[in-house]
C-alpha cells in the first residue's frame, strides 16, 4: 500500500518512517524503498519485495495495533473493514536482506520473542507471550 497522509499506520523512525494506509496491521512488518525513494509496507501475507528495493523490518509499539483483516478473517470483526492502524519501531538489528523471501520472513518472525500474544497470520494460531 502506498504512503498516505491521513493513513492510520505510522512508522515512527528508520528508513521508512511515516504514515501509511494498508488492510494489515500485522506485530512484524516489511517496509521497502524503492531507488525514487518511494516507500511501500508488505503488509499482504504474499507481497514480496523488487529486487530493486532496500527492505526494512519493524515492529508493533505494544498495543498499538488495530487490524481489521485479521478479525474479519478470524470471525471477531464484522463490519466493513476500515483501514488498519497502529505504531512501529525500526528493528535496525535486522538485516532486511536476511528476510527478503515470504519464507525466510514468515521462519524469522516466528523464531521472536513474543512480549505480547501474537497470531500468525498465516495459520490464524495464536501465540502466548513469553514470560521473562
Amino acid at each position: 500500500m502506498g504512503r498516505h497522509g491521513q493513513g492510520g499506520l505510522i512508522l515512527e523512525d528508520g528508513p521508512a518512517a511515516g504514515r501509511f494506509t494498508v488492510r494489515r496491521a500485522p506485530h512484524f512488518l516489511r517496509a521497502v524503498v524503492a531507488d525514487d525513494g518511494t516507500i511501500d509496507l508488505l503488509d499482504q501475507l504474499h507481497d514480496q519485495p523488487l529486487r530493486s528495493e532496500r527492505l526494512y523490518v519493524y515492529e508493533a509499539v505494544p498495543g498499538s495495533i488495530f487490524d481489521p483483516d485479521t478479525l474479519a478473517r478470524t470471525g471477531t470483526f464484522l463490519c466493513p473493514q476500515p483501514a488498519a492502524s497502529g505504531r512501529y519501531h525500526h528493528r535496525a538489528d535486522v538485516d532486511g536482506e536476511t528476510v527478503r523471501t515470504t519464507d525466510a520472513w514468515r521462519s524469522w518472525a516466528r523464531t521472536q520473542p513474543a512480549t505480547v500474544p501474537l497470531l500468525d497470520g498465516v495459520t490464524l494460531e495464536r501465540r502466548e507471550p513469553v514470560q521473562p
